[in-house]
């Protein structure tokens, strides 16, 4: 199974692995709300999963930005497939809609010269891993932490999150290397 498959499975934590991983709240990169994330799937037949880039690294308040892909790995590029979530410092969950160039833009930006190379990542989230995180989530979205996985690559990890409290669930590993 290619990873640019809607139905890849991910690699989801148990507790022990979770809690050896030590988040911390400076590998919190950004939040998505579950409806923004739906929006971006439903609004997007061709799109098989989201990819996660860090932007805004050199700030205090780092976040994501979220682009649909195709089954080829690539990011699509009409309107509606692009949004980026608030600064880690408003846990708001609203996200705003991006244009193709002012998505390039920021990323752009996120992988300039002067960015730690520990920052300069993507991970991918096919349709299968974002529906098992909002599976009998009670929260309002998902939080994305920095985490290094096999062989010491950076990717996210994503929980569901209420926004208020510390209490972490269902956590899925992002893939890398996309």
């Amino acid at each position: 199974m290619s990873i640019f498959s809607a139905d890849h499975p991910g690699v989801q934590l148990d507790a022990t692995t979770l809690n050896n991983l030590e988040l911390k709240e400076a590998d919190l990169r950004g939040y998505f709300s579950t409806t923004q994330i739906r929006k971006l799937l439903d609004a997007n037949p061709g799109c098989v999963g989201i990819r996660f880039y860090n932007i805004n690294p050199l700030i205090e308040f780092p976040a994501l930005l979220a682009v649909c892909i195709s089954d080829k790995g690539a990011d699509l590029r009409n309107t509606g497939t692009h949004a980026t979530c608030n600064p880690i410092n408003r846990k708001d969950g609203n996200a705003n809609e991006l244009s193709r160039e002012d998505a390039y833009i920021q990323i752009k930006n996120g992988y300039s010269l002067g960015v730690q190379e520990s920052e300069k990542f993507s991970s991918f989230f096919s349709r299968a891993m974002l529906h098992n995180l909002e599976e009998g989530n009670e929260h309002d979205g998902l939080a994305f932490y920095k985490v290094i996985w096999l062989g010491g690559r950076s990717t996210h990890l994503a929980v569901s999150s209420d926004f208020d409290s510390e209490a972490l669930g269902l956590p899925i590993i992002g893939l890398n290397g996309t």
